[in-house]
């Protein structure tokens, strides 16, 4: 198994000597007792900023200090251009069964991955089934500002807004079973997809996902 992130800075605070961001992720790894393989997206420093009218916020700034307040006009990643995937990622990719996209923010976390130049492609090109979990069940994210950041872009809160996002890659489309009214707009996108309960309270919660989600790839 292997997972792809793209947001180490939630989770190491480091000068910008920093060691490549492999070895901070099997530092990590390491240290919490993880023992699936982790890549970092990028060897590089790429810097996610949201720009908000005439105001040019760092993620953290916005993400923290402002409470993801300000509306969001646009999204920028500082770095992008000259990223490079990190080594691995790519034939990770290619090589993988299943490629799954957690249900995480499809913009800045999820996004920034995409960003990166040759992910995207590689996404396209592999054999393995490529499936995401919605972020978004019943109307609203259940964490993090992937809601408002929809809206900000003129697109509505629901699992289809999403899927269009990846349906250029896209094998299979989960949605959560609250969203099961949204079956038509889901159809309208060309992506197969399926329902089950994505709703996480609890480890069980993590354990049981993650089972359904399997099942549903085979």
């Amino acid at each position: 198994m292997l997972y792809i992130i793209q947001d180490l800075e939630r989770y190491v605070t480091a000068p910008d000597n920093l060691p490549p961001q492999r070895m901070v992720t099997a530092e990590l790894a390491r240290r919490l007792g993880v023992g699936a393989q982790i890549l970092p997206m990028s060897n590089q420093k790429i810097r996610t900023v949201i720009i908000s009218g005439e105001e040019r916020l760092p993620f953290q700034t916005y993400f923290v200090r402002r409470g993801c307040q300000p509306p969001v006009d646009d999204i920028h990643f500082s770095g992008i251009k000259q990223a490079l995937p990190a080594p691995g990622v790519l034939q990770a990719i290619l090589e993988a069964n299943i490629v799954l996209l957690g249900p995480s923010n499809p913009f800045v976390s999820i996004g920034t991955i995409l960003a990166v130049p040759g992910i995207r492609e590689a996404l396209k090109s592999t054999a393995g089934k490529v499936v995401a979990v919605s972020p978004i069940v019943n109307g609203k994210a259940l964490k993090g500002p992937a809601a408002r950041m929809l809206r900000g872009r003129g697109m509505e809160v629901s699992p289809a807004s999403v899927c269009r996002l990846y349906e250029d890659f896209m094998d299979l489309f989960i949605a959560d079973i609250q969203d099961e009214a949204c079956r038509d707009s889901l159809e309208a996108t060309g992506v197969p997809f399926s329902f089950c309960d994505t709703v996480m309270t609890a480890e069980t919660d993590r354990v049981r996902m993650a089972a359904e989600v399997l099942k549903l790839c085979l």
